[in-house]
């Protein structure tokens, strides 16, 4: 290989590595912001962590519905495809119980004109 060539070809290796490093970092998830009951309604369309208290849990059709309080209450829905990925021996889905103090993330939309959280992630606190 040729002077030349060999640098073209090391450069053009060294900006592929550079672009890859790139999109991945772009397409990290974002962390969630921490929000208060009161606030859901302006956080519309962003990845959210909300602390509260849970005030009622039904499940239907394999999807989960939960009620969460702090102050206001704010429902949120655990849809069947990512019940199975959040549900784990730590935090049995199946044993959450009124009362329980929970820390949830997911996506703020809105649903019936009044914002509802679709959880992706849930934790029972002590």
């Amino acid at each position: 290989m040729q002077m030349g060539n060999r640098l073209s070809f090391i450069l053009c290796a060294l900006l592929a590595v550079a672009g890859i490093l790139l999109l991945s970092f772009s397409f990290s998830p974002a962390e969630p912001v921490r929000i208060t009951t009161y606030d859901i309604d302006k956080y519309i369309g962003e990845r959210v962590e909300l602390t509260g208290e849970l005030r009622s849990v039904y499940s239907k059709n394999g999807n989960l519905f939960l009620t969460i309080c702090a102050g206001n209450c704010v429902p949120a829905v655990i849809f069947k495809q990512t019940f199975a990925k959040i549900n784990s021996h730590d935090s049995n889905l199946l044993l959450l119980r009124r009362g329980d103090r929970l820390r949830i993330t997911g996506k703020v939309t809105e649903y019936k004109g009044k914002p509802e959280l679709v959880v992706d992630g849930l934790e029972v606190l002590p």
